[in-house]
C-alpha cells in the first residue's frame, strides 16, 4: 500500500495524554508534519471552569495527574516541543484555539494538509467545512460514548469492552464519520485511571494507520446520533465504580511522563 504523501498539521495541549499519542509519532514521521500548534490546556468558559470545581475528587486528580504534575515536572522530560525544536518542525504556541484564518502562521499551508486536532477544545464549523481532512481522536466507542470523563461513565456502567478511534468530526460534540478503531481491551481488568493510561496508548498505535494510509478523504457527514452526551460527573454519579486508582497505577503514570 502506497504511504499517504499529505503533510500533517497537529494542533494539541500539553498533557500526559497528547504527549502519549503524538511523541513517537512525530519522531518517526518528523518530514511528513508541516507544523504543531500548541494551544492552552484551560477551559474556555466560566461555566466549565465550575463543572470541573464540582466534580468528582477522582476526577480532579486525574487531571491533576495528566495536566497539571506533568506541567510542572516537563522541565525534568523530553515533550512535544522540544521534540519539535530538535527536528526543526515549525512550532507555534498560541493563547487560544486557532481559527481557520490563524492557520496562515504557517506559511505554506494549504487544503491539502491534513489537521489533526486533539485538544479538550471543541472545532469550529469554519475548520470542518474546509477541504483539510479534519482527524480527531476519541477515547471511548462511538456512537454511544460522547462527552468527558468517559473513563469513568465507562466503569461506572460497568461496560465489558471499549476500544478508541480516529473520527472526520462534524459540528456536533464526538460526533463524525469513524475513519480507524482500536482494539477491543476488557475494561474489567482495569481500575479507572489504569483504563484512561490504556486508553492513551491505544490512540497512540492508532495514529499510525494515518501514515500507511493512502485512500483517505474527506468525509463530513451533518448526522447527529440519538446518544446523550456524557458529562464530567461528580462523586454521587458514579455509585459503581469500586476501584477509582490503585498506587501502582500513579507510578505507572508519572514514569508515562519520561517514557518514551
Amino acid at each position: 500500500m502506497k504511504k499517504n504523501n499529505k503533510k500533517f498539521i497537529i494542533i494539541y495541549s500539553e498533557c500526559l495524554r497528547s504527549k502519549i499519542i503524538f511523541y513517537d509519532f512525530i519522531e518517526k514521521n518528523y518530514k511528513n508534519i508541516k507544523g504543531i500548534i500548541k494551544i492552552p490546556n484551560s477551559p474556555n468558559s466560566k461555566k466549565l471552569y465550575k463543572k470541573i470545581l464540582n466534580s468528582s475528587f477522582y476526577y480532579i486528580f486525574f487531571q491533576f495527574l495528566n495536566v497539571f504534575l506533568y506541567n510542572f515536572l516537563a522541565p525534568t522530560f523530553k515533550t512535544i516541543k522540544k521534540l519539535s525544536i530538535s527536528k526543526k518542525i515549525k512550532f507555534f504556541e498560541l493563547k487560544k484555539k486557532p481559527s481557520y484564518r490563524k492557520m496562515n502562521i504557517i506559511k505554506d499551508f494549504n487544503s491539502n494538509d491534513i489537521i489533526i486536532y486533539s485538544t479538550m477544545h471543541i472545532i469550529e464549523e469554519e475548520f470542518l467545512k474546509k477541504k483539510n481532512i479534519i482527524l480527531n481522536f476519541h477515547e471511548a466507542p462511538l456512537p454511544r460514548f460522547k462527552g468527558s470523563a468517559l473513563y469513568f461513565h465507562l466503569k461506572n456502567l460497568k461496560v465489558k469492552y471499549f476500544n478508541t478511534c480516529i473520527i472526520q468530526p462534524n459540528r456536533f460534540l464526538d460526533e463524525g464519520t469513524i475513519m480507524f478503531k482500536s482494539e477491543s481491551v476488557n475494561i474489567c481488568n482495569y481500575s479507572v485511571f489504569g483504563l484512561a493510561l490504556k486508553g492513551y496508548y491505544l490512540q497512540r498505535k492508532l495514529i499510525n494507520k494515518l501514515i500507511d494510509n493512502s485512500a483517505l478523504k474527506k468525509n463530513y457527514k451533518k448526522k447527529k446520533s440519538k446518544y446523550k452526551v456524557f458529562s464530567i460527573p461528580k462523586t454521587r454519579d458514579l455509585n459503581n465504580v469500586n476501584i477509582y486508582f490503585n498506587f501502582k497505577d500513579i507510578i505507572r503514570i508519572i514514569l508515562s511522563y519520561y517514557k518514551i
